[in-house]
């Protein structure tokens, strides 16, 4: 059975945008988790690792939010 999408195709290059966009995400994910290991391996007691990722976070996700935010919006 073929079935078709009946949303419309979004512009090429909103397409790439919301493509890097989400690379962006991806990658800012994959960094905490290196940074969580890191910190971890050098012996950083957890609640210290807790406040430093909590802070570089909550900038690293401010800075993607207004592009990312409407990104579950259909």
């Amino acid at each position: 059975m073929d079935v078709k999408s009946t949303a419309p195709t979004p512009p090429v290059g909103l397409r790439e945008t919301k493509k890097q966009e989400t690379r962006q995400l991806m990658k800012t994910v994959t960094n905490y988790f290196q940074r969580i290991q890191d910190l971890t391996l050098a012996g950083r007691p957890d609640d210290e690792i807790a406040a430093t990722v909590i802070e570089e976070a909550d900038k690293a996700f401010g800075l993607l939010e207004p592009a990312l935010g409407d990104y579950a919006v259909a």
